[in-house]
């Protein structure tokens, strides 16, 4: 669980991520971001990606693509968020344990407001996998 909050790109890949990725590149091949050539580059890199990590090439620089940088915030964030969470409530335990008394969570307060936070970047890095390709009414995918 720990591996997939913090690094995501190792997931696998799935049929879905190849399809919203050969969507992508067909799309910007249609629109003239990019040239036959390098749409076939990318798209022999998507049917070799086995991870994440392997398939953000193939898509890097088309439009719908998270930056690189969100990326990275999302990471820092998370390990700050998780950091800072587990340090509270081992004090919180602490307080607790000595004072032979139950004191208030307030470690709550940083765990959900900053869990808000890093879930609003999750959503916002994750959009990218959550999108499906266009499928006409015969079943076949719309570039």
């Amino acid at each position: 669980m720990l591996g997939r909050l913090l690094w995501p790109e190792r997931i696998p890949v799935s049929a879905e991520h190849r399809a919203v990725a050969t969507s992508r590149i067909s799309n910007a091949q249609a629109t003239g971001l990019i040239d036959a050539a390098e749409a076939r580059e990318r798209q022999a890199r998507v049917q070799v990606a086995s991870t994440r990590e392997e398939l953000r090439p193939s898509v890097d620089g088309l439009p719908g693509t998270t930056p690189k940088g969100l990326i990275i915030a999302r990471r820092v964030a998370t390990g700050i968020w998780l950091g800072m969470s587990l340090i509270q409530f081992c004090v919180w335990m602490l307080v607790c344990l000595i004072g032979l008394h139950l004191v208030n969570p307030w470690w709550l307060w940083t765990a959900i407001g900053g869990g808000l936070i890093v879930a609003g970047l999750w959503w916002a890095t994750e959009s990218e996998y959550r999108m499906t390709p266009a499928i006409d009414g015969k079943g076949s995918e719309i570039s």
